[in-house]
């Protein structure tokens, strides 16, 4: 991928979440802001040779104080690219979740774990650049997710988070699933 697209998908994913940032202004929520990068598998047999992506995704979760858990909204993007006797295939995938979230505190200790799923919206488009032939479909379905990360200095948190997602997508006259197995490494910022 091009960096400039990845630049300007980062953008778009972190527009997305913007109007979720006044969330972290009250008094009485916390919140994070994370960016995962890694690898997300799709399923072998629907998308070989191109199943294995490279992904990027931002994370926004709150939780108002005395609230047994909080609200995310994360969106994912995926990208993979191989070239061959029949041309050079790209798969992309877009990922919009949105569900309840539980981060867990340990008191007196900088580390949290999580706990989160609900509604997926996944968006695949595969493209063959030597023919110029693109199709693409879009699909609702689920995610679940966990992770752990150290808050550094009650502000900058690091850590790792894997994820799975399901969504049916027809592409090409192929009904295939554009969800998989994601995992990544978190850095982002604690807000409370």
């Amino acid at each position: 991928m091009k960096m400039s697209h990845l630049v300007s998908r980062a953008l778009l994913a972190l527009a997305l979440t913007a109007p979720f940032a006044s969330a972290y202004a009250a008094d009485d929520a916390s919140g994070n802001l994370n960016f995962i990068a890694g690898q997300k598998w799709l399923d072998k047999g629907d998308w070989e040779p191109i199943e294995q992506q490279r992904s990027f995704g931002i994370s926004v979760n709150y939780e108002p104080e005395g609230w047994w858990c909080g609200a995310t909204f994360d969106v994912l993007n995926g990208y993979s690219s191989d070239t061959n006797a029949t041309g050079r295939l790209t798969s992309d995938t877009w990922e919009f979740d949105v569900g309840p979230k539980k981060v867990f505190k340990i008191p007196n200790v900088p580390i949290r774990a999580y706990v989160g799923g609900g509604y997926a919206y996944i968006s695949a488009t595969v493209k063959n650049r030597i023919s110029s032939s693109r199709s693409e479909g879009s699909g609702s379905g689920a995610w679940a997710s966990t992770g752990l990360f150290v808050t550094l200095a009650n502000k900058i948190n690091l850590g790792i988070e894997a994820r799975y997602s399901s969504a049916q997508v027809t592409v090409d006259g192929n009904n295939l699933d554009a969800g998989g197995t994601n995992v990544g490494a978190i850095v982002g910022f604690h807000f409370q």
